[in-house]
């Protein structure tokens, strides 16, 4: 099971030990397709995020604690 390669990668940005693009090139070019699930609704980011071949770019509402 640990072998397997998952179908797809649903990543958020902000990661306990990084982010979310830094997880994106750590995975490199020959990865399962990506989509990020994320609160931030920022022009930049989804260029970076486009520029690394992320299939979609979801933005959620921010949680209410």
């Amino acid at each position: 099971m640990l072998g397997d390669r998952p179908d797809i990668v649903v990543l958020d940005l902000c990661l306990k030990d990084g982010h979310g693009l830094q997880a994106l090139d750590w995975m490199g070019s020959n990865r399962p397709p990506v989509i990020l699930h994320t609160a931030w609704d920022c022009l930049y980011v989804w260029w970076e995020a486009r520029r690394r071949s992320v299939e979609g770019y979801i933005v959620r509402d921010i949680d209410n604690g």
